[in-house]
Order: structure tokens, then sequence, then C-alpha cells
């Protein structure tokens, strides 16, 4: 849904979109890095509302070496970005 309808307005500047299995991001994030050879890339993740911020900044920690930037968006109008109605909140992961 999110490719369709751009709510986050990353679209035209995205080279890149893949999927996790639940929340295996850390996983997915080494297989496009050393897999693909895509080095220090800004990763965006759209993330469901029961994915705490706090795992995020763990993810960013402990993966700093092989990634630039981390941005997640949450959906403030339900539960993940598969819904039709999207109201995008971002948060700049440190």
């Amino acid at each position: 849904m999110e490719h369709i309808f751009d709510t986050t307005s990353l679209k035209n500047d995205v080279k890149l979109y893949a999927s996790a299995l639940s929340s295996k991001y850390a996983s997915l994030i080494k297989s496009i890095v050393f897999h693909e050879q895509i080095f220090r890339p800004d990763i965006v993740i759209l993330s469901d509302q029961g994915l705490d911020l706090n795992e995020y900044k763990k993810l960013k920690r402990y993966n700093d070496h092989i990634i630039n930037s981390l941005t997640v968006y949450y959906n403030k109008s339900g539960k993940d970005f598969g819904e039709t109605r999207v109201a995008p909140v971002k948060y700049i992961v440190k």
C-alpha cells in the first residue's frame, strides 16, 4: 500500500524495497549489505505499532558499523502501513 500511495513521500528516493518476516530486521539488513553489497545504506522501516522504538535504538546501536542511518515510521491511524488510512509518524533513530 505504501508503494502505491506514497504517504511518506519516499517513493522517489528509495532504491530498494525489502520485507522482513515479523521483526527480523537485523538479518534482513545484514543480508542486503553483505549479499547485495549495498554498504552503509540509509534504512527506513515502516513499523507495526506493536514494536517499541527502543528495539530500533538497539538495532541501530548494534549495527551502526554497517548502516548509515535508521528512520522509523509508525502509522498513527492503524496497526501498520497495509491500511488504507495512513498517518505516518517519523522517528530518526540515534
